[in-house]
């Protein structure tokens, strides 16, 4: 379970990248542009934002891919607060910036939401296994790779 201090640390982080964004300041609109941006209603988005509640796993893929900032980051506060950037090396071995985190990310997003219910559960769970081990997480993004047809 959540204690009410990790969500008061999300909800500032969330906060922080939000105010990097550009996005409306506290009391001029946030929470509306916040729901809006991803798909909830304005009462979880002021939920998030007050440190009363967290965005499900998948709203919160969503949510990081959106802002271009680490999951670990944003949930716990250690690592890096932005992804590193991924680069395919090109014909001449010189890198390119084709494929990005947030580029992936976005491409597993839109087959998650059409997967199955079953493939959606099983992302679900491997996302949670994710968040409580992040030292798992580079086998959890294949596994879930894998899952939505996205193998290398």
């Amino acid at each position: 379970m959540v204690t009410d201090h990790e969500k008061a640390a999300f909800s500032a982080r969330l906060n922080q990248v939000l105010d990097e964004a550009g996005i409306a300041p506290k009391g001029q609109g946030r929470q509306i542009q916040v729901a809006r941006m991803f798909g909830v209603s304005q009462k979880g988005a002021r939920k998030w934002l007050e440190g009363e509640a967290i965005p499900t796993t998948a709203r919160l893929t969503l949510v990081t891919a959106q802002l271009h900032v680490s999951i670990e980051w944003l949930l716990t506060g250690r690592g890096p607060m932005r992804p590193p950037v991924e680069r395919n090396e090109g014909p001449q071995g010189q890198s390119s910036e084709e494929e990005t985190v947030a580029g992936m990310v976005s491409r597993l997003q839109r087959r998650y939401q059409q997967a199955e219910p079953s493939v959606r559960e099983a992302v679900d769970a491997l996302l949670l296994r994710c968040r409580t081990n992040p030292a798992e997480a580079r086998r959890v993004a294949r596994a879930i790779q894998a899952l939505l047809g996205e193998e290398d």
